[in-house]
């Protein structure tokens, strides 16, 4: 597994980390590509997980794909799709073949 992450700072302080993760699966010959967003509200030490709108109950009653769009929209609304793909790029050069 290979992580990358990066912090992007608002006017009103509030920090987002976007954390981009890829996972290879030899045994099962499978790569996955993962992003997480966190925040940090001005003065505070701690990360915490984007504020959601739905209920526990309903998450885990989602399709695994479902819960991956959702996740993905609820981070859109914090983040850009720019600073999203800026991270995946940081993560995509350590990875990239030398040619």
């Amino acid at each position: 597994m290979l992580k990358e992450e990066k912090i992007f700072k608002r006017e009103d302080g509030t920090q987002y980390k976007i954390v981009a993760t890829i996972n290879v699966n030899t045994y099962r010959d499978e790569v996955q590509w993962l992003t997480s967003v966190y925040y940090r509200e001005k003065g505070k030490i701690k990360w915490l997980n984007l504020p959601s709108d739905v209920f526990y109950r309903h998450l885990r009653s989602m399709s695994f794909e479902e819960k991956i769009e959702y996740n993905r929209e609820l981070a859109l609304k914090y983040v850009t799709k720019e600073e999203i793909n800026s991270v995946l790029l940081l993560l995509w050069e350590k990875i990239k073949p030398s040619v």
